[in-house]
C-alpha cells in the first residue's frame, strides 16, 4: 500500500524526505519513551502503535531481525500494559543476574544471526539479503530483554536501552533513515534521564 510506503513523502527537513509511516513511528516512539520515564502505563499503548509502524519500515529497508522484534514488542506491550495497570504495588527494583543475562543475549544473538543471515535463502520469495545481520540480531535480542525487564520495572532495562540506542543511531544512519537516527539520539537522552529518575525512586 502506497500510504505506508517509506516512499510516501509528506514533507522534507533540510533536504531529508520524511514519510508518513516514519513520522508515525518516530512521534509515537518518543511519546512512549517519555511515558516510560514517568512510569506511566500509556507507554505500552503508544508502544503498540510504534511497533506496528517500525515493523512496516524495517521490512522495507531489509532489517528483518528488527522487523520481527516489533512482533515481540506488540506482545510485551500488551503484557506490560496489564502489569502496570493492574499491579499497583509493582515497584522499581534491581535485576541481580547480570552475568546470566549477558550470556543469554550473546547466545541468542548468535542463533538469530545465523537465521537472519540466511533468511533470503530459506524464504527467497519473501526476503532479500539482510543488511548488517549481526548488529541487527544483537539489537533485536537486547531489545527483547530490555523490554521484558522494563515490564517488570527493573532499572537495568534503561542501561540496556542506552547501549541499544547508541548502536541503533549508527545502524540507521548507515541505512539512510536520518529521521529515525535522530529519534534514537532523543531516545538515548530520554533513556539516560529514565535511568537517573528510576534510580532516584529506587533509593528513596
Amino acid at each position: 500500500m502506497e500510504i505506508i510506503s517509506i516512499n510516501n513523502i509528506i514533507f522534507s527537513i533540510l533536504g531529508y524526505n520524511i514519510s508518513l509511516i516514519e513520522l508515525i513511528g518516530v512521534v509515537s516512539g518518543l511519546i512512549s519513551v517519555w511515558y516510560a520515564v514517568k512510569v506511566n502505563a500509556l507507554t505500552w499503548s503508544l508502544g503498540i502503535v510504534n511497533a506496528l509502524a517500525f515493523l512496516i519500515i524495517f521490512y522495507q529497508i531489509n532489517l528483518y531481525s528488527s522487523m520481527m522484534l516489533q512482533l515481540y514488542f506488540i506482545i510485551i506491550s500488551v503484557i506490560g500494559l496489564f502489569k502496570w495497570k493492574n499491579k499497583y504495588d509493582l515497584k522499581i527494583t534491581k535485576y541481580k543476574k547480570i552475568g546470566l543475562l549477558s550470556l543469554y543475549i550473546l547466545l541468542s544473538s548468535t542463533v538469530l544471526y545465523f537465521f537472519i543471515a540466511n533468511i533470503h535463502i530459506i524464504f527467497p520469495n519473501y526476503f532479500t539479503a539482510a543488511q548488517y545481520p549481526m548488529i541487527d540480531s544483537i539489537i533485536t535480542v537486547s531489545s527483547i530483554f530490555a523490554s521484558s525487564l522494563m515490564a517488570m520495572k527493573k532499572i537495568e532495562s534503561w542501561i540496556l536501552w542506552i547501549l541499544i540506542d547508541i548502536v541503533s543511531i549508527f545502524l540507521y544512519l548507515s541505512q539512510g533513515t536520518l529521521f529515525l537516527s535522530l529519534e534514537y539520539v532523543v531516545f538515548l537522552i530520554l533513556s539516560i534521564i529514565g535511568y537517573l529518575q528510576w534510580k532516584k525512586v529506587l533509593y528513596e
